[in-house]
């Protein structure tokens, strides 16, 4: 079941990062009605939105090998998690969108949003952000199987450290300690 792979890696990450894996981000720094907007523009400047669409896409795009392996099992599956996919992105975006303007709004200043925003809209700031989706396309393909070699090797190190993270271990077997 190799389709749960890019799953494991997330919730090793999550657990490994205890901050990720909250239920609720912590309450970010007060910000102000001008941090705000200006935050809001230098996201519009940047591309935010099309940004993180184009990620959710290669995601998506990364993970039909498992997906394909998935239909292969049971071709009623694949619609489920696709489905299931499709519905935890939608009520994510707009929770990173407001927590990227509160983050953004409370570690730059004004004048640094203003710096960028005023670059950002430049014809030179533009072409930057019109290029870093070929970019990522491009990273894509060295990046995928890359995660998947990550996930292995964490796996087979932590099994190498606690014997009970090993593949078929029981919880309860006792954790075998280096002298």
């Amino acid at each position: 079941m190799r389709w749960l792979i890019p799953f494991a890696w997330l919730g090793l990450l999550a657990a490994a990062q205890p901050s990720l894996a909250q239920s609720a981000p912590s309450a970010p720094a007060p910000v102000s009605a001008q941090q705000r907007a200006l935050a809001e523009r230098m996201m519009t400047a940047v591309r935010f939105d099309e940004t993180m669409d184009a990620i959710m896409t290669m995601v998506k795009t990364s993970m039909a090998p498992q997906r394909a392996k998935l239909a292969e099992i049971d071709p009623t599956l694949a619609p489920v998690m696709d489905a299931a996919m499709n519905k935890a992105i939608a009520n994510f975006m707009p929770r990173l969108k407001e927590h990227a303007v509160t983050t953004w709004a409370a570690t730059f200043t004004e004048g640094e949003m203003k710096a960028a925003i005023g670059f950002y809209e430049t014809p030179e700031g533009r072409s930057i952000i019109e290029k870093q989706p070929k970019m990522a396309e491009r990273l894509m393909p060295a990046l995928a199987p890359e995660s998947q070699q990550i996930a292995l090797d964490m796996m087979t190190e932590a099994c190498r450290l606690d014997k009970r993270l090993c593949p078929g271990a029981s919880a309860s077997q006792p954790k075998e300690r280096k002298s």
